[in-house]
């Protein structure tokens, strides 16, 4: 006999049709450790279980999308000087769990600007921006990755370059603090 209440409770759990039977798999986060959290999506058994940094944003972790994807969120909440979120969009393709899209926003407190990136790993279409000040429409030959990835917390290397703009030399010139 397996006793349930001696198992571990999911931070949060949300269900979301990612094969399109028509049958709910259930995505699940639980803690790992300080700094890592574990994702599970269970159908018929396990589809899936992949690691990713803890979520310390006010983002919640798993939210089921209206085309029913999986979005996947982490991040942190007034770390030093930034409020910082990624999430990532998760699809069922050809039997396993893809990564197809990822977000990267930052809140930088000392200059009170926001950072994106924007990445369709489908289109290969990236848009990063300087939220009022500048916007970049790029482009990337990454397209969807598996989803054990995502510990590695490797954004797309066009979201990398778009961003490498924005230094506090740039901010500190397009965001002064008397705007």
């Amino acid at each position: 006999m397996i006793d349930r209440d001696a198992l571990p409770r999911p931070r949060a759990s949300v269900e979301v049709d990612l094969d399109g039977d028509g049958r709910p798999e259930t995505a699940a986060v639980y803690a790992l450790d300080d700094a890592h959290d574990v994702v599970t999506v269970r159908g018929d058994g396990l589809l899936a279980a992949f690691a990713t940094p803890i979520n310390l944003s006010d983002s919640p972790s798993l939210e089921r999308m209206g085309n029913g994807n999986l979005r996947v969120s982490w991040g942190c909440f007034a770390c030093g000087r930034t409020h910082a979120t990624v999430s990532v969009v998760i699809d069922l393709r050809d039997g396993a769990l893809r990564v197809i899209g990822w977000d990267w926003s930052l809140l930088d407190r000392i200059h009170a600007a926001a950072l994106t990136c924007s990445a369709n790993l489908l289109t290969g279409a990236v848009i990063v921006e300087a939220v009022g000040v500048d916007r970049q429409d790029l482009s990337t030959g990454e397209r969807d990755r598996p989803v054990a990835t995502l510990a590695e917390q490797r954004a797309p290397d066009a979201c990398t370059e778009g961003l490498a703009r924005y230094d506090d030399a740039y901010l500190a010139r397009h965001f002064p603090p008397d705007r």
